[in-house]
C-alpha cells in the first residue's frame, strides 16, 4: 500500500512538472513570436496602452503602463487578454479592418 502510494505521488509531482516545463516553453514560445510578428496596431489609451501582433496562431496582446511605460503583459492570447483585461478587450472587440488593411476604431459609448 505505502508503494502504491509513493509510486502515485511520484507519478503526480512529475506529470506537474512536466506539465509546468511545457507551459513555461509555450509561453516563452508565445514572446518570441510577439517580439518578431508583424504589429497589427498599438493603441495608447489613458491608462494602458496594448499593442496586437498578428501571430500564427492568432492575435497576441502585450499591454503596458501608459503613465510609468512598464510593460505589464506580454504575449497575451485571446483568451487570456478576456480574463485579465476585459474592459479592455470590450475595447477591442468593435474593430474593424478594411480591405486596404488600415484599422478602423469604433470606439464604444459606456454609460
Amino acid at each position: 500500500m505505502r508503494k502504491r502510494i509513493t509510486a502515485a505521488l511520484l507519478t503526480t509531482g512529475l506529470s506537474l512538472l512536466i506539465s509546468g516545463v511545457a507551459w513555461a516553453e509555450s509561453e516563452d514560445r508565445r514572446k518570441a513570436e510577439a517580439e518578431s510578428a508583424p504589429v497589427v496596431t498599438h493603441l495608447v489609451l489613458r491608462n494602458h496602452t496594448i499593442t496586437m501582433t498578428a501571430a500564427p496562431e492568432g492575435h497576441l496582446y502585450t499591454v503596458g503602463n501608459a503613465v510609468s511605460g512598464e510593460i505589464l503583459h506580454v504575449a497575451l492570447t485571446e483568451v487570456e487578454m478576456e480574463s485579465q483585461y476585459p474592459r479592455l478587450m470590450r475595447l477591442l472587440q468593435p474593430a474593424v479592418a478594411d480591405e486596404d488593411t488600415t484599422l478602423m476604431m469604433l470606439a464604444p459609448v459606456e454609460r
